[in-house]
């Protein structure tokens, strides 16, 4: 790691990113994150007035790989003072204000003397690890969280398909997903559709929700997903399978077509609990869908507001017993372990516990999910001790019934959602005609047509 000082005048640093020589908003540095000019304005002002703005950082990537990201044209990525010289370059275009007054209306005067400001400028030959090393120790105040240091890889295959699909980067061309759709009306700064921050994916939680469901559609379900996980994902960079980003999309696509049919934003605890709630689901079938967005969301923010909100004392000083970790079962308050186990991302005991406890309290799924048990039958063995229990006989005729023409039978069609509990030892050939239709119906079909049937059930 090598680096120089220098002297660069405003106008050198404004032509520098507004050529994108210099690119002051790199793939791996924390986005930006004022929703106006304030700031920026604020920068000027200080430049105008004579106060010092401080040294601007940046990364030399000349002759270096990162160049196979950003393009031949780009010399410098900015390690910090990002938000400096987008001010002095937007100023310059006309973008905002200083006061009253644009950049085209200062005196003349005013503005050569602004134009020819000399700031100190560091640039490193260094690596992206290095780069983000650096940004921290000069940032002792505003330290790089552990996602900043995470998507500060700029190179990574797994970051790009993190990051792409929560913001616009020049250098990918890519549309974010809608989930995290952003707009602005009547003038005012961008804000989120979908989520109650007001700020655009504030120090990258919307890449950490996004890296949490992708490491979820790699298990296709629950695996500890925290940051030392999310990191040696990032770091190792192993190709992701197509089918991995299908079910990842799947995710994003019900949460945000929930988020829109329930007229609702998503907050983290929300949505860590619809995450873990939508794993367990996929858990049970690779296959399952939700029909109606709706009738979904809606059963799910009842459960939200039984299980952690304020208003309701369903669950009030009521304790159960949860697993904890591989080894450890506690008897704990049902609200506070869904609390606490809303952002355990790392704890796969405890996701699929609260997430159970989510689909227990949403209760029949049926009218709004199609959703199948994965093991459709069972052996040979233990159909042989289902029919003993029913004495030889078929669950729907209840006539006698040998071994070879025995099979499971669901009471609730598998297809929609069937699962062993309410399984029970049937005829073969009534398995193959129910259909849909529960036990008791199709007996009740079979009576009306004249089938045999012991006179029992008749």
């Amino acid at each position: 790691m090598q680096y120089e000082t220098k002297k660069y005048t405003i106008t050198q640093i404004a032509t520098l990113a507004s050529t994108q020589k210099l690119n002051p908003d790199p793939i791996g540095q924390r986005p930006p994150v004022d929703s106006g000019w304030g700031t920026s304005q604020g920068i000027i002002d200080s430049i105008i007035t004579g106060f010092s703005i401080g040294e601007l950082t940046l990364r030399d990537i000349r002759g270096d790989d990162a160049q196979e990201v950003y393009g031949s044209g780009t010399d410098f990525l900015v390690i910090d003072g990002g938000h400096r010289i987008r001010a002095i370059r937007d100023y310059i275009a006309g973008r905002f204000a200083w006061g009253k007054m644009k950049y085209s209306e200062l005196d003349e005067a005013v503005r050569q003397a602004f134009d020819n400001i000399q700031i100190n400028v560091t640039e490193y030959k260094c690596t992206a690890p290095e780069a983000t090393e650096i940004f921290r120790r000069l940032n002792i105040s505003t330290p790089v969280n552990e996602m900043e240091r995470i998507m500060a890889n700029d190179q990574s295959e797994v970051a790009r398909q993190i990051r792409t699909r929560t913001r616009f980067y020049r250098e990918y061309k890519n549309d974010p997903h809608p989930l995290f759709e952003v707009v602005a009306r009547n003038q005012a700064p961008e804000k989120p559709t979908r989520w109650e921050s007001k700020v655009i994916n504030e120090r990258r939680v919307w890449d950490r929700w996004v890296a949490i469901a992708l490491l979820k559609s790699e298990a296709k379900g629950h695996i500890d997903a925290g940051y030392p996980a999310i990191s040696k994902r990032v770091d190792e960079d192993d190709e992701i399978s197509k089918k991995t980003l299908e079910i990842l999309d799947k995710f994003l696509d019900d949460v945000c077509l929930v988020s829109t049919s329930c007229n609702r934003q998503f907050n983290p605890r929300m949505y860590s609990l619809f995450m873990h709630t939508w794993f367990e689901m996929l858990s049970r079938d690779p296959k399952f869908k939700i029909d109606n967005h709706k009738q979904f969301g809606q059963k799910f923010f009842k459960a939200l507001a039984h299980l952690v909100g304020v208003k309701s004392d369903k669950y009030e000083d009521v304790k159960r017993e949860f697993q904890i970790d591989l080894n450890k079962r506690e008897r704990i308050e049902v609200k506070q372990f869904a609390k606490n186990a809303a952002t355990n991302f790392a704890n796969i005991y405890q996701q699929r516990e609260v997430a159970n406890l989510f689909l227990e309290e949403m209760g029949d799924l049926f009218d709004c999910v199609t959703i199948r048990e994965v093991k459709r039958s069972e052996t040979k063995y233990n159909i042989q001790d289902m029919l003993a229990l029913q004495d030889y006989k078929c669950e729907i005729d209840g006539l006698p019934l040998d071994i070879e023409n025995a099979i499971f039978g669901h009471d609730l069609s598998w297809g929609k959602g069937g699962n062993h509990d309410d399984a029970r030892v049937v005829r073969k050939i009534h398995n193959q005609d129910m259909g849909a239709t529960t036990i008791d119906q199709y007996r009740r079909i079979l009576i009306e047509n004249g089938y045999p049937v012991s006179p029992e059930l008749v």
